[in-house]
């Protein structure tokens, strides 16, 4: 009963450091804005609030996808607007034959005329492809004795050489994996699409504050990572948040975190944070006058700015009344309301740019229910032949 008993607990332990060593080897993917990129994880970060016909440059890398000197990472690149509609679909692959752990791809996107300002979520799905156990098949197939030479007759050894000199020829040799059978990792980035700010705004606005540095008690060093506006061109008196994102580099303390609108102090909240945490903090901004309002944070070089109207742009929508007998799932019936609204948008459109908006509604709308609505891998299935 006793060995028994230790037979359990062996097993159960070897379990454990099993479930461990593959838990050790999980890819996790990484994205970044950047401006410009010299190397694996060598890259200079970017603002993440671009213009109409900019271009967004995303730095992303998959580490550990290396096996016995063979890389193959599939990365897919989703763009949804401010409305949640699907409105890019991109991809991109690194096939090769070294020793880097790692992969990485730049990838670019310019962003069109007809895109909505606001606030942009891109999502990146990364794929490790790569087939182990049919690598491992390839490289028995050369070294039992007397195979070569069935190779030769089969006229496969080219085949086999390409591939282990270069790498080529993975997909022919069935050593890429079905997007159903890969190792998936995901993550997403934000980014905003603002206004392009003429020279003649610029000098409507307040000389920036002099820059000062962040109240903090001694022994902390904080660091405000990014600031983003929730909406660029709002009404008057109409709510709009403004987030921080802050992060200590140093010991565990706490600060001051001001936002400053046109020289003059908005706000103030404390924050406090352990050595290298970060956090996200909310500010909501009410402006009553209409005109430009530049955004900063003292002691940073950050600027965001906020648009008030004269008179807010009538946009084409539809409601559904909600009752307490029979409520539908608005979850179910959101794809389907979304492509409605583009379909009525078409017919009561003013504007030749608004109408081109909504007839890419129409075809983004069809990505936007299947991206709810089914799981995404089917399809991004159908893009692999």
């Amino acid at each position: 009963m006793k060995g028994r008993s230790i037979s359990v607990i062996l097993v159960m332990l070897i379990s454990l450091l099993l479930l461990a060593s593959s838990v050790s080897v999980v890819a996790a993917v990484k994205a970044v804005i950047v401006s410009d990129v010299r190397g694996f994880n060598d890259y200079v970060p970017a603002s993440s609030t671009l213009t109409r016909g900019s271009t967004l440059k995303v730095y992303t890398e998959m580490k550990d996808v290396n096996y016995d000197g063979f890389v193959a990472v599939k990365f897919f690149f989703v763009i949804e607007d401010p409305r949640n509609h699907v409105v890019s679909m991109d991809d991109m692959e690194v096939t090769r034959r070294d020793y880097d752990r790692g992969a990485y791809v730049v990838y670019t996107k310019k962003i069109p005329s007809w895109w909505l300002y606001g606030n942009y979520k891109l999502t990146i799905y990364a794929y490790n492809r790569l087939d182990k156990a049919r690598i491992d098949e390839l490289e028995r197939m050369v070294e039992v004795t007397g195979t070569l030479k069935s190779i030769f007759n089969k006229g496969e050894f080219d085949d086999l050489r390409d591939f282990f000199e270069t790498g080529s020829g993975a997909d022919d040799l069935g050593v890429l994996k079905p997007l159903s059978d890969s190792l998936e990792e995901m993550t997403s980035i934000r980014f905003s699409v603002r206004p392009h700010v003429s020279k003649e705004e610029r000098k409507k606005t307040i000389t920036a504050p002099i820059a000062t540095p962040l109240a903090v008690l001694s022994g902390t060093k904080f660091q405000v990572i990014d600031m983003w506006v929730d909406k660029f061109a709002v009404k008057p008196n109409e709510s709009v948040k403004v987030s921080v994102t802050v992060r200590n580099a140093g010991e565990r303390g706490t600060g001051k975190i001001a936002l400053v609108i046109n020289g003059e102090k908005e706000a103030e909240t404390s924050v406090t944070l352990d050595h290298m945490e970060s956090k996200t903090i909310h500010f909501y901004v009410t402006k009553k006058v209409p005109g430009t309002y530049k955004i900063t944070i003292p002691g940073t070089s950050i600027i965001r700015f906020l648009y008030v109207e004269e008179s807010s742009e009538v946009q084409p929508s539809m409601t559904m009344q909600n009752s307490s007998a029979g409520k539908i799932s608005l979850s179910l019936l959101g794809g389907v309301n979304k492509w409605l609204w583009g379909l009525w948008g078409i017919f009561t459109s003013t504007g030749d740019e608004e109408r081109l908006y909504n007839k890419k509604v129409l075809i983004s709308s069809v990505f936007d229910i299947a991206t709810h609505q089914i799981s995404l891998i089917k399809i991004l299935s159908s893009f692999i032949s």
